[in-house]
């Protein structure tokens, strides 16, 4: 399917996932990324829009599946219609009946590290999928959702779709142009819950502060958050105008939701992203050895909540074995209560000198700052320490604390090696399709910056800057310019003070430097 959001598509995936295998994909996507989807997928059949323009309708005409085309939901969804525009091929193999280990769904990743990936949703995979949200949720007949994510999104079909309706529970299809618009459709559809992103619950934030004084009526009695880490400061503010829990929940692609806060009247603990499942999530070592409670290690699934490996070929069943194993790349622990941590991804760690640093560590302690609304903490190159911390912050609005107020206040929660040694303070941070933050395109962006060189204007500036380029094999020195982000370290730092000693006729306390650079631990 590739159509545009909307209960169109909502509609549609239930009823194809029912008989078929249904494939949800971007419809806003350029044509050359479509045209590599659907020569990729293997389709039997297309469906397509009648309302509006698909930029796959000149990509169908170049192939041989069969093509249908959807009508508008207009007036109510029972008024929907598929009509076939080109007869669909006969399959190589008659259908078989459908199993637990039948494929429902096919996601394609968001493909923001490389090739996009083919996620595969058993029938199995959904009905555990939804006991677990039962259990964290409490969730019943007399519940009713609201579907306010993209169709194409895996998990928000899986969690705000067919979840629910396995529980026996309904789901309302608010208009697509107001969605984030919760107090034009709440108060008719009357959700008790919702689950979408933290871009979403940002956009729903942002509309609700434009209707100053209004008062939104509303049943909810919580909404769950999901894809993306979500910003303390979000929470707080959603949780203070909705006035319900805002609970946090972590999964992945391969594997749905693995872990939530539970709904009141359980308890949430800061700091942890919920409640896991001991039977499916343990952590392991470097070695692939099980690690005890507390102890930090990479975050392992397995079992039915494990999607199964199809790669390019989505034919037929794909019958897996229970026992599969998918290690994550995130990291984190389980405490006694069985409540679990992430402290970051394995790829993403930072390794300054040889010490490990978490960006979400990192994050989390800038989120701490009365003036940052959102933040993103991410690896430079440094020709010293390999790497180092580098950290982008969009400020609340009338806010404007300088940069090194921001370090200043990070030495109160960070160690000193894990300070940034630059924060770019940006209007918004990079973000892929489900709303996680794309660091790689920070760390580019602070490679390639365009830097103003001032040039001295003293004689004791330019016997500084001469002694710092020669420390730093540099000849683009500027007054302005921070050593330590052009390159030194805090032993080529003590040894700078050494040369300035003698230009000063003076001793300089390396203490000096530590209301400048706070991360300096000379």
């Amino acid at each position: 399917m590739i159509l545009p959001p909307g209960p169109e598509s909502a509609i549609l995936g239930i009823a194809i996932a029912s008989h078929a295998i249904s494939v949800p994909l971007n419809s806003n996507r350029p044509e050359s990324e479509i045209e590599e989807e659907l020569a990729r997928l293997r389709l039997d059949a297309l469906v397509l829009p009648s309302w509006v323009d698909s930029p796959a309708s000149a990509i169908a005409q170049r192939n041989s599946f069969g093509l249908l085309e959807a009508s508008r939901a207009a007036g109510s969804l029972s008024s929907m219609t598929l009509r076939q525009t080109r007869e669909t091929p006969i399959l190589a193999q008659p259908p078989v009946d459908t199993a637990s280990d039948s494929i429902a769904l096919i996601f394609t990743t968001s493909g923001t590290t490389g090739t996009a990936k083919l996620v595969p949703v058993t029938h199995e995979n959904l009905l555990v999928t939804a006991d677990k949200m039962r259990q964290w949720f409490a969730l019943s007949s007399n519940d009713r959702t609201a579907f306010v994510l993209p169709g194409y999104y895996g998990a928000a079909i899986k969690l705000s779709v067919l979840a629910p309706l396995l529980l026996g529970g309904s789901v309302a299809l608010p208009a697509a142009r107001h969605v984030h618009d919760l107090a034009e459709w709440i108060p008719d559809l009357c959700p008790t819950w919702l689950w979408g992103n933290p871009t979403f619950f940002q956009a729903v934030l942002d509309k609700l502060r434009s209707r100053p004084g209004m008062k939104l009526t509303h049943s909810l009695r919580f909404v769950v958050s999901g894809t993306a880490h979500l910003p303390q400061t979000l929470r707080e503010e959603l949780e203070e105008t909705l006035g319900v829990p805002v609970l946090q929940s972590y999964g992945m692609s391969e594997a749905g939701i693995l872990a939530a806060d539970p709904a009141p009247p359980l308890m949430r603990k800061p700091g942890t992203v919920g409640l896991i499942s001991r039977d499916e999530l343990t952590i392991v070592g470097p070695k692939g050895d099980l690690l005890s409670d507390g102890e930090v290690g990479e975050i392992v699934v397995h079992g039915p909540t494990v999607s199964p490996d199809i790669g390019i070929n989505a034919e037929g069943r794909a019958r897996h074995s229970n026992n599969r194993r998918l290690f994550t790349g995130d990291l984190g622990a389980i405490d006694a209560e069985g409540y679990l941590t992430v402290v970051g991804r394995t790829k993403e760690l930072i390794n300054r000198g040889g010490e490990k640093i978490s960006p979400y560590e990192v994050e989390k302690a800038l989120s701490l700052h009365p003036s940052v609304k959102e933040a993103a903490a991410f690896s430079v190159p440094h020709p010293r320490l390999g790497e180092n911390v580098a950290a982008a912050v969009v400020l609340k609005p009338e806010s404007n604390p300088p940069t090194p107020d921001i370090k200043t206040f990070l030495a109160g929660h960070l160690a000193p090696f894990k300070i940034p040694q630059h924060v770019l303070l940006v209007s918004q941070l990079p973000k892929g399709a489900t709303g996680k933050i794309l660091r790689s395109e920070l760390s580019e962006a602070m490679v390639h910056r365009i830097r103003t060189v001032s040039p001295p204007d003293s004689p004791l500036e330019f016997q500084i800057r001469d002694v710092w380029q020669k420390l730093l094999h540099r000849h683009d020195v500027g007054i302005d310019d921070d050593f330590f982000e052009l390159g030194g370290d805090s032993l080529l730092a003590l040894q700078m003070l050494l040369e300035l000693e003698v230009i000063a006729r003076r001793k300089i306390s390396p203490s000096a430097l530590k209301g400048v650079y706070p991360a300096f631990t000379g």
